[in-house]
C-alpha cells in the first residue's frame, strides 16, 4: 500500500480519546431472620464493571449463606458458605513489553499520535491478517491490543467453614471446625496475526485448580482457685492443600482469527504443575495468673 503522509501536529487529547469513563454497578439482595434457636442470612451480589480501558470488563456474582444454630444450651453450630463466579472477556496485560497497552501508549505514544486514525486497526484488504499501527518495530495498535489480543477467564470459587462447640462442663469446652477454599479457573489467551510478539498469531488455554482444607479441634479449660487462675488449651490441626495448573499453547496459527488448539500451525506445547501438601499439627497452651498481677504462659507445638 502507498505511504500517506500525515501532518506533524499535536493532538493534546489523544490519551483522553483512547480511555473512557469506567463504571461499576453493584446490586445486592439479602434476606435474613432469627428464630428461637438461631438465625440465618442469605444474600446475592451482582457486580458489573467496565474499565477505563476499552474492551476490558469484569463480572462477578456472589452468593453468601450464614447460619447460627443453638439446638441446646451447651451446643453451638455456625456455618458460612460462599460461592463466587467471576469472568471477564478481557483482562489487560501488565509489565514491560508491547502487550501492555498502558505502557506502549502512555510511555511511547507521542503527542502527535492521532488516535482516531487507529480505531480501524486492520489495514484495508488485509483484515484479520495485518494491523495498522503507529510503531511496527516495537508496539501494537492500542485498539488492536484490547479488542483482538484478549486475556479472558472464568473462575468458580467456593469457600466457607462450619464449626461446632460443646460445653462439656462449666469449665471445659470442646470445639471442632473445618473450612475449605476451592477454585477452578479457565484462562484463554488469544493473539491475532501481525502481533508484535506473535506475527502468525497464538492461542493458549490455562486450567488452574486450587483446594485447601483446614480442620482443627480444641479443648479449653478455664478455672480459678482463689488467687490462682488457669486457662489451658489443647488442640490439633490438619491442613491439606492441592494446586494444579495445565497450560496448552501454540505460538502460531494455521488460519487467522480461529482461536482453537486444533488450528495450531506449530506443535502444541503443554506445561503442567502439581503440588500436594499436608501438615499435621498439635499444640498446647497453658496460662497461669496469680492475683491478676503475675502471669506465666507455656506453649508447645509440633508440626
Amino acid at each position: 500500500m502507498p505511504i500517506t503522509p500525515t501532518p506533524f501536529v499535536s493532538h493534546p487529547d489523544n490519551l483522553r480519546d483512547f480511555y473512557r469513563t469506567g463504571t461499576t454497578i453493584i446490586n445486592n439482595i439479602a434476606v435474613g431472620s432469627s428464630f428461637e434457636k438461631g438465625n440465618y442470612r442469605l444474600s446475592f451480589t451482582d457486580l458489573r464493571s467496565e474499565s477505563i480501558i476499552p474492551g476490558v470488563n469484569l463480572d462477578r456474582q456472589t452468593v453468601n449463606t450464614r447460619l447460627a444454630f443453638r439446638p441446646t444450651d451447651k451446643i453451638k453450630i455456625n456455618t458460612t458458605i460462599n460461592y463466587v463466579n467471576s469472568q471477564s472477556d478481557n483482562r489487560p496485560s501488565n509489565g514491560y513489553g508491547s502487550e501492555n497497552v498502558n505502557y506502549s501508549l502512555v510511555g511511547w505514544g507521542p503527542r502527535s499520535l492521532n488516535m482516531e486514525s487507529l480505531r480501524n486497526y486492520w489495514q484495508p484488504g488485509l483484515e484479520g491478517v495485518q494491523q495498522y499501527s503507529f510503531n511496527y518495530t516495537y508496539f501494537d495498535n492500542p485498539f488492536f491490543i484490547v479488542f483482538e489480543n484478549r486475556n479472558s477467564f472464568k473462575r468458580d470459587r467456593v469457600f466457607g467453614n462450619v464449626s461446632a462447640s460443646y460445653d462439656i462442663t462449666e469449665h471445659l469446652t470442646a470445639s471442632i471446625r473445618s473450612g475449605m477454599d476451592y477454585s477452578s479457573e479457565l484462562r484463554r489467551l488469544r493473539r491475532a496475526f501481525s502481533s508484535n510478539r506473535f506475527q502468525n498469531g497464538g492461542y493458549a488455554e490455562h486450567d488452574v485448580l486450587f483446594r485447601e482444607i483446614n480442620t482443627d479441634f480444641l479443648l479449653n479449660y478455664t478455672n480459678r482457685f482463689n488467687d490462682l487462675s488457669v486457662d489451658a488449651s489443647l488442640g490439633g490441626n490438619r491442613l491439606d492443600q492441592k494446586a494444579y495448573t495445565s497450560q496448552s499453547q501454540t505460538t502460531s496459527l494455521a488460519q487467522p482469527g480461529i482461536f482453537r488448539l486444533s488450528n495450531a500451525a506449530s506443535p502444541i506445547e503443554v506445561f503442567e504443575f502439581e503440588s500436594n501438601k499436608r501438615i499435621n499439627s498439635f499444640y498446647g497452651l497453658i496460662k497461669f495468673g496469680y492475683n491478676d498481677f503475675i502471669f506465666l504462659d507455656i506453649t508447645g507445638r509440633n508440626d
